[in-house]
């Protein structure tokens, strides 16, 4: 990738050198360039927030400083300058910790708290950089500073919130605050069961989205009942008979775990217990050949917009799998999206009369038609979380994200180069499942 761009494209720089910094010297060497030639410094590691160009400028890229190191006895961290959310999940969620990480894994970790930090667990924990506690800065002098609340309180104060007017900061030292407890509490998902003993993973999520994802469903238990059979006979159908381990590495709110749990497949009964995760699906923390069968439903995969990560996913679920396991993958109908390229989705309802919820998206395309960003939109009657109040004030919930509408075709060839074999797809009407569904097998090496 240009080290000169960010996932923000709205910004193009220019600068006049680009150093792509692996270590402590040299962003130093950066900086004492920038003050020998009289240029400014500028600093990207993902480049997801908005940024003035660094036209004529020494543009010091952090990506390549991806370090993390977890204590986890002392719940704390320290982080590089370049490392993601998804690194250091990585190192966390094996412990049962969670930072106070943004809605994206993707996001630079050191932007995100020298821009305040506010994220999906702050109403709980407020912001992020209130957490920090120690920082390693190269100042315009060309020198360290190792600064602290104590050692150097104004500096301290100013960098957790002023992004890098101050200096380039090299590594920050942070407590995890979030400690081990109830699954529900690090995940999002509230469910109307007690869960599972399928795997179970979902990228760390917002309280407040678990108190009103159910309600984009009419009828959350049935719609669990009905996914949870077909997959259930598309599984069987590959496997044999006998209940599956299963990680569902996208589960949402739960609709395709739950809904296996309840066909058998490592499930004691209707006393179910899930074991939950917060993790991203490019680093899974399991160990290899721990499944059976590793579920992506839900277009939750195009949520990867570049070959790179999708190749990293897939290359994790084939980890996890054991000799001969299966993968289920479910995308919207992208061929035939594509073509029309909708703006809009009909809305659904949820409860009925005055308590009604209504959700719907609206779709903003690409030029090249192949990525869209999505806005979801729930009206939601004030003073009831769960929909059922009387009333006409609705308060507003929206959401945004991106996907990549990846064609049957595209989506087969990049589960073959991940190494799985025999990708195969079914549609609604053949597999019962409400989206077209890819299986692919993983066999052993020769």
């Amino acid at each position: 990738m240009d080290p000169r761009l960010g996932l923000n494209r709205a910004v193009e720089s220019h600068p006049a050198h680009v150093v792509e910094a692996a270590g402590d010297q040299d962003m130093v060497a950066a900086v004492r360039l920038a003050a020998d030639e009289k240029r400014a410094v500028g600093v990207l590691a993902t480049g997801h927030g908005p940024s003035l160009a660094a036209d004529g400028a020494v543009l010091v890229n952090t990506r390549r400083m991806d370090g993390v190191r977890v204590d986890a006895e002392r719940a704390t961290a320290w982080i590089e300058a370049g490392a993601r959310w998804c690194d250091v999940l990585a190192h966390t969620t094996p412990h049962g910790l969670a930072p106070l990480n943004g809605a994206s894994p993707d996001v630079g970790v050191i932007g995100y708290l020298t821009g305040g930090g506010a994220g999906p667990l702050g109403r709980r924990y407020g912001f992020a950089a209130d957490h920090v506690r120690r920082l390693r800065l190269v100042t315009a002098d060309g020198r360290f500073r190792e600064v602290t609340a104590d050692t150097d309180p104004d500096l301290f104060w100013a960098v957790r919130g002023g992004k890098d007017n101050f200096g380039l900061v090299v590594w920050h030292y942070t407590p995890e605050q979030t400690p081990p407890g109830p699954p529900d509490r690090l995940t999002g998902p509230q469910l109307r069961r007690p869960p599972s003993r399928l795997g179970y993973h979902h990228p760390l999520a917002g309280t407040r989205r678990a108190a009103d994802y159910h309600l984009i469903y009419d009828d959350w238990d049935g719609s669990t009942e009905r996914q949870g059979r077909a997959l259930d006979t598309v599984i069987r159908s590959v496997l044999g008979q006998q209940p599956a381990t299963v990680l569902d590495c996208a589960c949402g709110i739960g609709t395709q775990a739950v809904g296996l749990a309840l066909r058998g497949h490592r499930a004691a009964g209707r006393g179910l217990e899930m074991p939950v995760r917060a993790a991203d699906m490019r680093a899974l923390p399991f160990g290899d050949g721990s499944f059976d069968v590793v579920v992506c439903a839900d277009n939750s995969l195009p949520h990867l917009l570049t070959d790179d990560d999708l190749l990293t996913a897939l290359g994790e679920m084939r980890r996890v799998l054991r000799d001969g396991g299966l993968l289920l993958i479910s995308t919207r109908p992208y061929d035939q999206i594509r073509r029309s390229r909708p703006v809009s989705t009909t809305p659904q309802l949820h409860g009925s009369g005055a308590g009604r919820t209504v959700t719907f998206q609206l779709w903003d395309w690409s030029e090249d038609g192949e990525r869209y960003d999505l806005e979801h939109f729930q009206l939601i009657p004030s003073g009831d979380e769960a929909g059922d109040g009387a009333g006409d004030d609705r308060r507003v919930e929206v959401r945004r994200t991106t996907y990549r509408a990846l064609t049957e075709r595209q989506l087969a060839a990049l589960v073959t180069d991940a190494g799985f074999d025999g990708p195969a797809w079914r549609q609604p009407e053949d597999s019962g499942f409400f989206q077209p569904l890819l299986t692919a097998r993983r066999h052993a090496a020769p």
